[in-house]
């Protein structure tokens, strides 16, 4: 399925111990901030939209979160927000983009309608973005909406965390996404459970009908950490049927992988 999405900038503004929201026209609380301009980066237009929808001038500091959220039924946004500092917070001026604005201390965004996303924390267990605890994610982020019949959570005994599951059956509809982030630089891509495995760009992303995809070797090496669980079955579907259609140098490369992960206890070692 080929994805498009629209790109919008939001800025986080505190002022003491409060984060200001803007109410839309669907009567949804949102950060102040839109769609990125051509010739524009990410901060220039952050700093333009907060001055059009806000009146008052911002600093715009460093990346917080990233997610997707569906704006209409079928038209998915991907959002970026940025911590910003305002000069003056009193003197805000909304534009007609927004119906009103209010600062909310951090503890009362449980009581606003804001779009939801997710972030993965192990052990097939999620914690809603936007939560302020300081626990240490895998940052895997998904988001469906409230209309998903695929995922299903329940409340575990920790707040704002929940047991997440998924149907298996083929999605047609484009109503759950999932970005898994990895670190690279200019030339490779890293493995993010050890930063000793890399893999070239070049390797490490496929394309076909002008989609890109990550290499099969490689969601495998993801896959192998996960034989324990209760989708070991389809991961091992998976390997079986991917193995023939692997090159050598793949099969390579995915068993040194597994050799460094595992040392030499994995069972689909001996199998490449």
């Amino acid at each position: 399925m080929s994805l498009k999405l629209s790109i919008s900038i939001k800025g986080i503004l505190f002022n003491h111990g409060r984060v200001l929201l803007l109410k839309n026209e669907r009567d949804e609380w949102e950060l102040p901030g839109g769609r990125i301009e051509e010739h524009e980066s990410p901060e220039e237009c952050l700093a333009r939209e907060v001055q059009e929808e806000l009146g008052i001038h911002c600093t715009v500091e460093t990346i917080i979160d990233s997610w997707v959220f569906e704006v209409l039924k079928g038209k998915f946004v991907f959002i970026v927000s940025y911590l910003c500092k305002c000069d003056d917070p009193s003197n805000i001026f909304i534009s007609e983009e927004h119906k009103e604005y209010k600062w909310v201390h951090l503890d009362g965004l449980e009581d606003i309608h804001i779009p939801k996303g997710f972030e993965a924390c192990g052990g097939g267990k999620v914690i809603e973005l936007f939560d302020d605890s300081e626990r240490q994610m895998k940052r895997n982020l998904f988001c469906f909406p409230d209309n998903n019949t695929r995922c299903a959570l329940q409340p575990t005994n920790e707040i704002n965390v929940y047991q997440f599951s998924i149907k298996t059956y083929e999605q047609i509809d484009f109503d759950y996404i999932e970005f898994l982030f990895n670190q690279r630089d200019e030339k490779y891509i890293y493995y993010s459970n050890n930063n000793s495995i890399k893999r070239s760009l070049n390797d490490a992303f496929l394309e076909k009908d002008g989609i890109q995809y990550l290499s099969p070797e490689i969601v495998l090496l993801y896959k192998s950490t996960y034989l324990n669980s209760i989708d070991a079955t389809k991961h091992h579907h998976d390997f079986k049927y991917s193995l023939p259609l692997l090159s050598l140098e793949q099969k390579q490369w995915l068993k040194r992988s597994l050799e460094i992960c595992h040392s030499d206890t994995h069972e689909w070692i001996t199998e490449l």
